[in-house]
């Protein structure tokens, strides 16, 4: 379980990595291998399994509502509150989920959302065919950075002739997996 943990950890570190540069090339941009964040906080699960809060052993003056939680390049959620030593977090798996600005491996552009108990990537232009395999990226926000990995495209679940698309994706990993080495992205 431990080591499936770890291959999955290194695989979307490869696959985010990977975006990155295909997107620097893309921009004609300097290519900077240096894939670290500015600031980070690590962090640990709190409570129970099913319990969506983390703790750190560092202050938490620096943590905002917002921020990303991560577990290597993957985003698992985000900052909801901050109470004393406890961050509450809004997993990707949840109803309270804030939307996020998405692009699959092949570059179609759209929104994370769940819905439904269904993770999904929506606003897809049919233009622009949905992939099943195709992995989800984040694009760059305010506090979320680009080419996090958020899971891959098990279903199109639209119609063809609607004029945008929609498909369900699995998440790499979620909170529920209880995944050591978790952090959140203070400045990406």
């Amino acid at each position: 379980r431990q080591q499936n943990k770890a291959l999955i950890s290194q695989n979307t570190a490869l696959l985010s990595e990977n975006e990155r540069l295909k997107q620097t090339l893309a921009d004609s941009k300097t290519i900077s291998l240096g894939s670290n964040f500015k600031s980070i906080l690590p962090v640990r699960l709190t409570g129970s399994i099913g319990n969506h809060s983390v703790t750190s052993s560092l202050p938490l003056d620096k943590v905002r509502v917002g921020q990303p939680l991560v577990f290597g390049k993957i985003l698992l959620g985000t900052v909801a509150d901050i109470k004393g030593s406890v961050i509450n977090i809004n997993p990707l798996d949840n109803d309270r989920t804030q939307n996020y600005s998405v692009h699959t491996w092949s570059g179609q552009k759209g929104q994370y959302r769940y819905v439904s108990n269904t993770p999904q990537i929506t606003d897809i232009p049919s233009l622009a065919p949905i992939a099943i395999g195709d992995y989800v990226f984040t694009e760059p926000e305010e506090l979320i950075p680009g080419n996090l990995v958020i899971g891959k495209i098990i279903k199109i679940i639209s119609a063809q002739q609607e004029p945008l698309q929609k498909a369900q994706i699995k998440l790499e990993i979620t909170l529920q997996d209880s995944p050591e080495g978790l952090f959140i992205i203070l400045e990406p």
